[in-house]
């Protein structure tokens, strides 16, 4: 099915892109990500050339964009350290403090799993999201200890296309690949790994405390590998999780979780005979799948996967965000309700599937504004929404 009625909206937004500034990195521009967002107001645009950058604290939301994805590295650079080290434990991190109501987008970019030693210690490099909503699309995030990516209680993340990854080593080495502590996590078409240590005690792929997950096409994979060292789960936690269309790879159980079984619709398990496989009946979830990101002048396909012969409703947004309908959605809704606006509805075939294209215009003026999609569906209420998808226009 094809929608167009949303080319109205779009040449509405493109007249207040006009007044955003795009600082560029690199040769030519600011010598690092850093020089850029110490200048950067919220909504403007970070285009990065390629190189290597070092870390840095983000706290406005902009777009840090690779001209060529997957040129971008950004890496712990020594050369930055506080005095204090090497006595300085919280040090290592890219670090997201992104104020309320602002969104980061990263695109393209990858966070190398380095760690320089400072004196005698070794300072690891990962990426904390303490605050506020971030977008990462296709990036590669990685990490030898800790976790990959931590999402803290006030954090809001969606992955799309991105692979994040904890690395298992000796010694104390092994990191999750997500660690969700009260905060929110959502992703498309994303893979996320833990790595195990010979002696330590992280390495699930997705760790979860008290928080929100929803997920969509994805891949979790549970640490493990040495001789004698501990194996983890692909999904282990607490709080609520919503999982469609997913494959679970455990370095010992698929999953591990307390309280409330999360949801898993159509998802495949592999683990051990000796663990146990979650078991439904589960509910007849919205899953939802993106090809490509995206791309001005080109089509934009959304594969949707629901009950055989179901109804979906999209709706578009230029924006993220979170609304919250408990007996009306049985998930959140992760779109912006501030500018969601209906945009089309199709039914299902006899197998539950639905597809959708949009025609995206070929305007150079849309260039790094950001379009969402999600779904609503069920005959019945509470209705099942879809992750979000899309991302940002290029």
């Amino acid at each position: 099915m094809r929608f167009l009625p949303i080319l109205g909206p779009f040449v509405v937004a493109a007249v207040g892109l006009s007044a955003q500034t795009t600082h560029l990195v690199g040769p030519g521009g600011l010598p690092q990500i850093r020089d850029a967002l110490a200048i950067a107001q919220p909504g403007d645009r970070i285009h990065v050339q390629p190189g290597s950058y070092a870390h840095f604290t983000a706290t406005v939301g902009v777009t840090i964009r690779a001209l060529v994805p997957g040129s971008v590295v950004v890496r712990y650079d020594s050369a930055y350290a506080p005095p204090t080290c090497p006595f300085c434990p919280d040090e290592g991190p890219t670090r997201f403090a992104i104020p309320a109501g602002q969104t980061a987008h990263v695109v393209g970019i990858h966070f190398e799993a380095n760690a320089p030693t400072i004196v005698f210690a070794p300072i690891h490099h990962r990426v904390e999201v303490q605050s506020g909503r971030v977008h990462f699309e296709d990036c590669l995030l990685y990490s030898r200890r800790y976790f990959a990516l931590r999402i803290a209680q006030l954090g809001q993340v969606h992955l799309d296309d991105t692979i994040v990854g904890g690395i298992g080593g000796i010694g104390n080495e092994g990191a999750f690949g997500v660690l969700v502590e009260g905060g929110t996590l959502t992703a498309v078409g994303s893979q996320i790994g833990g790595g195990a240590g010979f002696s330590n005690s992280v390495g699930a792929g997705l760790g979860v405390s008290a928080g929100t997950v929803h997920l969509s096409d994805c891949l979790l994979v549970g640490g493990s590998g040495f001789p004698f060292s501990y194996t983890f789960p692909a999904l282990q936690g607490t709080g609520s999780a919503w999982l469609h269309g997913c494959v679970l790879q455990g370095g010992g159980c698929a999953v591990n979780w307390g309280g409330t079984q999360p949801d898993f619709g159509d998802c495949t398990f592999t683990s051990p005979t000796s663990c146990g496989i979650p078991t439904g009946p589960f509910p007849s979830l919205l899953g939802v799948a993106q090809a490509t990101p995206p791309l001005l002048g080109a089509p934009f396909t959304l594969d949707w996967t629901t009950e055989p012969n179901g109804l979906v409703a999209v709706f578009a947004s230029f924006g993220l965000g979170r609304l919250d309908l408990p007996g009306i959605l049985a998930q959140p809704g992760w779109v912006d309700p501030g500018n969601e606006f209906f945009v089309g509805a199709l039914f299902a075939d006899p197998s539950g599937a639905a597809t959708t294209t949009f025609a995206l215009p070929a305007n150079p003026l849309l260039t790094d504004l950001e379009l969402w999609f999600k779904g609503v569906s069920g005959f019945a209420f509470p209705l099942q929404s879809s992750v979000p998808v899309g991302g940002v226009l290029r």
